[in-house]
């Protein structure tokens, strides 16, 4: 039986093991001491709960290229957090949680009540997955099976909680090959559901330098109706171009392309070359993004009384957030009085009521509209003419 030697390293790391165990036994003492004997010092927890810069989304590319239910920009960048906070080599990590005021920060709203965050986590719980079998036949499912918000007791700060459907675990977790690899600040510095897609479809073949896709399957991957662009003039200016100007100005990827045709001039496919971005820096880390934000206020329905902006905030499905919808009402209000109406809750139905109107003229619209306020804005300093006009 030989015996080992202890030198003088070998102390000193037994002395800072000892060092270091003293330490953590001490901060749990004190911890159980001021917030209860229940809770643990978690290490693990609190960095999920922090927001970083290197964040990495593992995308499989099964998921990036299954046409689900249509997303909102405040949904697809949820799913992007989700994807950047899960490690796919654990499913264990399904549930993830991170602070609401991330989340409303990245989304630049600046007052919500709690009870308005339904209609967001609701029909994110709505998205449905499409599966292609063997046969020709699909299997559907929901991307998420259970969504949480709620405030904690000892910290007394907000939490969303996130849970992915057991149907879906197969696509997030355990896969090995056959994915691609970003950092989520380039998800989140895009400005439309068209540009973080068209960056995930060009993402995914960045490798390979070249991809040909059809039109129509470029549009259902991007989530537009086929009706949608009839001329594809309009695909090119609103769809395109503006996603090459943004991918090059904001993400670490770039692109160019063609059109192929068939029978005459009809496009029928598009063929992208995918570079690297070299140009790109990251100027504004997402830390630096989130600490430039004004801290949102998140009120709790039951202790307050809900005010009109709630209420339009509700017609228009939180799109806008609280300073936009005061400037729309004020643009909104030489309506009213046209129409004779005076009293303060008479005034609030009849404004609610046309902004339900003109929000569904936006959603209406047979273009993507890449500026919703300033298109409302629009439709609304339109209408206060016709008003006008109406009167004289």
């Amino acid at each position: 039986m030989t015996t080992k030697k202890i030198g003088v390293v070998d102390i000193i790391h037994i002395m800072c093991y000892d060092i270091h165990m003293y330490i953590n036994s001490f901060l749990l003492v004190i911890h159980r001491l001021f917030l209860g004997s229940e809770c643990e010092l978690n290490k693990d927890f609190t960095d999920k709960m922090i927001l970083k810069t290197d964040n990495l989304i593992e995308k499989r590319n099964l998921l990036n290229e299954m046409k689900s239910s249509y997303m909102t920009l405040q949904e697809m960048r949820l799913f992007s957090i989700y994807l950047s906070k899960i490690n796919p080599r654990n499913i264990s990590t399904k549930e993830v949680v991170f602070p609401l005021s991330d989340f409303l920060k990245i989304m630049d709203i600046d007052r919500v009540r709690i009870e308005k965050l339904k209609l967001t986590t609701n029909r994110l719980l709505s998205k449905i997955i499409n599966v292609s079998n063997d046969d020709g036949g699909y299997t559907a499912f929901q991307l998420f099976e259970k969504c949480q918000v709620y405030k904690d007791k000892i910290s007394d700060n907000w939490f969303i909680k996130i849970i992915a459907h057991k149907d879906a675990l197969p696509l997030m977790f355990d896969f090995k090959e056959q994915y691609f690899k970003y950092e989520l600040w380039n998800a989140l510095s895009l400005g439309s559901t068209n540009q973080i897609r068209m960056y995930e479809i060009l993402k995914q073949y960045e490798k390979r330098g070249q991809r040909i896709i059809e039109l129509d399957e470029l549009k259902k991957m991007l989530g537009i109706d086929l009706k949608q662009y009839p001329r594809f003039n309009s695909f090119r200016e609103r769809v395109l171009e503006s996603a090459k100007t943004a991918l090059e100005k904001y993400t670490d990827i770039k692109f160019t392309y063609e059109t192929i045709c068939i029978r005459g001039r009809k496009v029928s496919k598009i063929k992208f070359y995918i570079y690297k971005n070299k140009a790109y820096t990251c100027k504004m880390s997402l830390k630096e993004f989130m600490s430039n934000k004004k801290l949102p206020e998140i009120i709790k329905s039951d202790n307050d009384t809900d005010d009109e902006y709630d209420l339009y905030s509700e017609v228009f499905e939180g799109e806008f957030n609280r300073s936009q919808l005061e400037l729309l009402t004020q643009l909104a209000l030489p309506i009213m009085r046209a129409k004779g109406i005076s009293g303060k809750n008479e005034c609030v139905t009849e404004m609610a009521n046309y902004f339900r109107l003109t929000y569904k003229r936006l959603k209406a619209s047979p273009t993507d509209v890449k500026y919703p306020f300033a298109y409302v804005k629009k439709i609304i300093s339109l209408d206060v003419d016709a008003f006008s006009d109406n009167i004289m």
